[in-house]
């Protein structure tokens, strides 16, 4: 693995927001939490002018900042409904994926994660989970139950560096 030094949400509605700043970070940009993430947290609307949190980022507002503030430095690619198959060839190719999934023990609420890369058949997770690990190897049966159709879930963005 490389030596980015990736953030975990400071809040909670933030992990929009937070999936940018890792995907910056994975890119080569050197974002922080104290200097980006407020910026995003507006640009992502996942927060009120009065500090009062919506329901997080909408995807539409989270490609959005995504392609706006990424503009330089990655190539997206938005996909719905992405199979496990589809993530692995991604992650193979060496891109990162962000994957708006829904929370399995959260009441249905959902959640962006950035994928780095694979170990085997697990998937290196950036931001995962609430109160675990920054970085954390995940293994493929949760990466398949995030990848079950529901409604308009999961989407993701495939993150591809910019030659420069």
């Amino acid at each position: 693995m490389s030596n980015v030094r990736y953030i975990r949400q400071p809040d909670s509605y933030g992990c929009g927001p937070t999936a940018i700043i890792n995907a910056l970070k994975w890119a080569g940009f050197r974002a922080t939490l104290k200097k980006h993430y407020r910026s995003l947290v507006v640009r992502c609307k996942a927060k009120d002018p009065d500090g009062h949190e919506f329901s997080g980022t909408t995807p539409k507002n989270f490609q959005n900042a995504l392609k706006y503030t990424g503009r330089n430095l990655l190539k997206v690619k938005h996909l719905t409904h992405p199979s496990l198959k589809e993530i692995s060839q991604e992650l193979n190719n060496g891109k990162a994926v962000v994957i708006l999934h829904f929370n399995q023990n959260d009441h249905g609420s959902s959640h962006y994660t950035l994928l780095i890369g694979k170990l085997g058949k697990d998937f290196i997770a950036v931001n995962a989970f609430h109160g675990c690990k920054t970085v954390a190897q995940i293994s493929d049966k949760i990466i398949k139950t995030w990848t079950r159709r529901k409604e308009n879930m999961p989407m993701a963005w495939v993150l591809e560096k910019r030659k420069v």
